[in-house]
């Protein structure tokens, strides 16, 4: 009897692992394919910038970005992510009080910025139809904003059960999983605002 116990609490902790494994694996397959999305997005914008067809890349009249808000933004994405990584250093410590903070501070910062962005895309100096460069911008931001409304439910999950003293050091694979998602949507953010000031949008 005992022995059968043992191999079925055994079969458990294995069943256990690999569910596990499947969720890590989902996450970073979507991450993949969001990535290759994002490389896709990038070359559109270099080759629409470098062929300018019509003079249509920048028409005049355009008017700019305004580099001081997108900096803005991307300083609140990134400090997101800097607090998301204290808290899965933390959790890897075992310092529960810094796991809830370090969440909580970055789940306040990814809404901040998730409506901050909304407002900003409402208020661009241009449309989609007002030239190649209008429209992969627009384009972009609206995918960051995707990518931040869809992290909401992870976000806010994640928050709840950080502050529930949910996650330990032995078991924190939410963290980690949502992570790989957490830390592309920085780097997408930096992408997209880095885009614009290296290959600008003006021609003429």
């Amino acid at each position: 009897m005992e022995i059968s116990l043992g191999g079925q609490g055994a079969s458990s902790h294995a069943s256990h692992i690999d569910e596990e494994g499947k969720v890590r694996v989902g996450m970073l397959f979507y991450v993949v394919v969001d990535i290759m999305f994002a490389l896709f997005l990038v070359s559109a914008y270099v080759f629409l910038r470098g062929v300018n067809v019509n003079n249509l890349w920048f028409p005049d009249g355009t008017q700019n970005i305004d580099l001081t808000q997108t900096t803005f933004l991307t300083g609140l994405m990134v400090a997101s992510g800097l607090c998301f990584v204290l808290a899965h250093w933390a959790v890897r410590q075992g310092i529960g009080g810094l796991v809830k903070l370090g969440i909580t501070l970055a789940a306040i910062l990814w809404i901040v910025t998730l409506i901050l962005n909304v407002q900003y895309m409402g208020h661009l100096p241009f449309t989609q139809s007002g030239g190649g460069f209008a429209s992969m911008y627009v384009l972009f931001t609206a995918y960051h904003i995707y990518h931040l409304l869809l992290g909401l439910m992870f976000v806010i999950g994640i928050t709840i059960r950080a502050l529930q003293g949910r996650y330990t050091r032995e078991r924190h694979m939410g963290i980690t999983t949502i992570g790989y998602y957490w830390y592309w949507v920085v780097v997408f953010g930096i992408v997209g605002y880095l885009l614009p000031i290296i290959l600008p949008g003006p021609m003429h």
